[in-house]
Parts: structure tokens; sequence; C-alpha cells
């Protein structure tokens, strides 16, 4: 481990390139290989009694991993590094929730001050972003304002980042969908219906690889708005039908045929996009009595059945 550290030194001249040269695919695949560990990481670690705020935690881990790569790979145009001090910087993270945990057993029994998420996360930065000397923080300006190759390539991974943070959004939300005690859905995870969280799981990495691989890495930024529309619209069309289903299971399957259609005609996006931000902004739209297969009709969405296939 102190030869990693001292390979990914932050304080080594070295490991600050000129150039991002590392190709954007295999960018993608650190990315959401970091984020799928955090989130295997944090669901079986993060044990909070109240729900809402266990989810909260594991956003916010989250968020913070999402800025720290962005930072890193910003600073230092080396992949390896951004990835190594994230990975750490995970276990960081859990960490001191852990230490909250503990103190929130406490606090009923003594008038302990209690610590914080936030404190949490300035825990990790002060880890990792907050030790780049100054000298460095300026290395990539000139290369960011002068060169638009390069900050092309940036806004699509930041748009990829923006992306991933949505998908697994919804993924944390799933594992908690019926469960009132963060305790039990943790239990369930890791025993008898661990096999539910995987298949979620599963369809996540399989969507994620799907967007890797556009060819056209320019339309991942409106696909970040189509999914963002796509959940607004199921959350509007639930609400309207007063059903009690796990849209964000929905949400998955809708987001891989979207997915799907846009790489055989990538025309689709714009079609699919445009309706979604019309019944969005139209509340009457929807009927109160259809189901969900007459939801993607009206976006031509239908398919026989669902295959989460390469």
């Amino acid at each position: 481990m102190k030869n990693l550290d001292a390979n990914f030194s932050l304080h080594s001249p070295e490991n600050y390139k000129k150039e991002l040269t590392t190709d954007i695919n295999i960018i993608l695949k650190k990315i959401t290989d970091l984020l799928i560990e955090y989130y295997k990481h944090s669901s079986v670690n993060i044990k909070f009694k109240n729900i809402n705020y266990n989810k909260f935690i594991i956003k916010r881990g989250l968020d913070t991993l999402i800025n720290i790569f962005s930072l890193l790979l910003y600073y230092t145009n080396n992949v390896d590094l951004a990835y190594y001090h994230c990975q750490k910087a995970q276990y960081f993270y859990c960490e001191f929730i852990d230490q909250i945990t503990e103190y929130e057993k406490m606090i009923d029994e003594k008038n302990i001050i209690p610590i914080t998420s936030r404190e949490a996360v300035n825990y990790v930065y002060k880890k990792n972003i907050y030790t780049i000397p100054d000298e460095y923080r300026n290395f990539n300006n000139n290369e960011f304002d002068n060169n638009d190759y390069y900050k092309i390539k940036i806004d699509i991974i930041n748009s990829y980042l923006y992306i991933y943070k949505t998908l697994f959004y919804k993924l944390i939300e799933i594992n908690y969908f019926y469960k009132s005690d963060a305790i039990n859905a943790i239990n369930d995870i890791n025993n008898n219906n661990s096999k539910i969280n995987e298949n979620f799981l599963e369809q996540l990495i399989l969507i994620t690889d799907k967007l890797n691989n556009l060819l056209d890495k320019s339309l991942i930024k409106i696909f970040s708005e189509v999914f963002d529309n796509l959940y607004f619209c199921l959350e509007k069309f639930y609400t309207l039908n007063n059903l009690n289903t796990n849209e964000y299971n929905i949400f998955f399957e809708i987001s891989f045929i979207i997915i799907k259609k846009v790489i055989k005609n990538p025309n689709f996006i714009n079609n699919i996009n445009n309706n979604l931000k019309y019944y969005n902004k139209n509340n009457n739209n929807f009927s109160n009595n259809i189901n969900i297969v007459d939801f993607m009709k009206l976006f031509d969405l239908t398919q026989s059945n669902i295959h989460y296939s390469k």
C-alpha cells in the first residue's frame, strides 16, 4: 500500500499529465467499476435505522466520489491516479460514517454533540483533493481554455457522471422501496432477498455498458435530459393513477429500451425527449385509467419481452 501511495502521490510532479490521452471508453469503464464497488460496499456497511437518512448518506457518499474523480481527473489528467484515490475515498467515507452510527447509539444516553455526514465528506476531501499543492491547481487551465478537443472530452465525461449519478440514485431507492426499516432492508440484501438486489444491479450494469459503448458520445448529453424527463414523467403517471408499484424498476426497463432504440436509430432520441417534455408540461395528457403498457405505447416503447442482454 505504501508503494501505491507513493506511485499515486498528489505531491509528485510526474503524476500530473500535460494531456488527457486515455481513451474515453477506458475512463468510463473505470467510473462504472468504481461506482459499482462503492454501491456494493456502502449498501451493506451503512446502517442507520432511519431509512431516509440511510439513503441520504449513501447518496452523499456517491456524490463525494463523483466530485473527487471529476476534480482529480481535471487537475491531473491521470485516470489511474483518480481511480486509486477514489477507491481509498469510499473506504474513508464508510469508516467515518460508521463512527456516526456509534455516536447515534450514545446520543440518547449521554450529552454528546453528534458528528455529521458533512464532516465525513470534509474528512475524505482532506485525504485527496485538499492535499493538491497550489502550484498544481492551475496546471491544466491553459489546456482547458485553449484546447477544444480537451474541453469536449471533459464535457462528455461530466455528462456521463451526471447520468450515472441519476441511475445509481434510482438503484439506491430500489433497495429500500418496500422497507420501513433500513436494518431489515440491509439484512434482506445480505440474506434471502439478495437475488432481487443483484438483479437490479445487473440491469444497471448492462445499461451503463451500452451507454459506455455509444459510438456517438455527443448523444450522452441528450440522454441526460431524457432520463430526467422519463423519471418525472413516470412519477406523474404513477401519481395520477394511484399506483403503488416500484416505478424505479420500470425506469430501468424503459431506459434500456430507449438506449437500444437510439443505437438502431439515433434520431429516436430527440423524438422521445420531445414527447416526454410535452407530457411533463401538460398535466391532463395522462388518462387516470391507463396501465404501464399504454404508457409505453404513447412513446413508441412497447416490446413483447424485455431482455437485458448485450
